[in-house]
Order: C-alpha cells, then structure tokens, then sequence
C-alpha cells in the first residue's frame, strides 16, 4: 500500500455530484452530472444510452467486476451493464 500510495496520485480535496449513491455511482461510470445522465434520486434505473464506463472497459477487452454493498445499485437498475461478475 505504501508503494501505491507513493506512486498514485493524492487528490486532497473530492467532491459528489449527489448525496445520493445511485446517481453519485452513475456520474462516476459516465462522467456526466444526474441532471445529464437522468438517475437523479435513488430506486430509478441507469437510463438507457448513456455511456458506461464498464461496458466502454469490457468492449475494449479489460476484465471487469464488481462488489457491491448498497441494495440501490442492484442489478435490475442496470449498474451491472458491462461487469463480468457483479456481486
């Protein structure tokens, strides 16, 4: 962990673009604000047609997965799209 930390970057200062997980977790996977990607509040799906960086990943031919521990990013609201495991 020391060597990755002194190699990585160190940002000291991060900002949300929402209090909410599912549409922090959506801005972060598109790189857009909720007011742009659509998933403002959370219990709403990931709209379709919005980028995705793990489907952007996965075409690109990275291995992809994901551990969650918040039921408001399941599965049936899209946040598995492109992950080759989701858990």
């Amino acid at each position: 962990l020391d060597r990755l930390a002194a190699e990585g970057v160190l940002f000291e200062r991060h900002y949300t673009t929402s209090s909410q997980t599912a549409p922090a977790h959506a801005s972060l996977f598109t790189g857009l604000m909720p007011s742009e990607h659509g998933l403002v509040k959370n219990g709403t799906p990931v709209p379709d047609g919005v980028p995705w960086l793990p489907e952007a990943l996965a075409a690109r031919g990275y291995g992809t997965g994901a551990a969650i521990g918040a039921l408001v990013l399941a599965r049936r609201d899209g946040f598995a799209r492109g992950f080759g495991w989701f858990d």
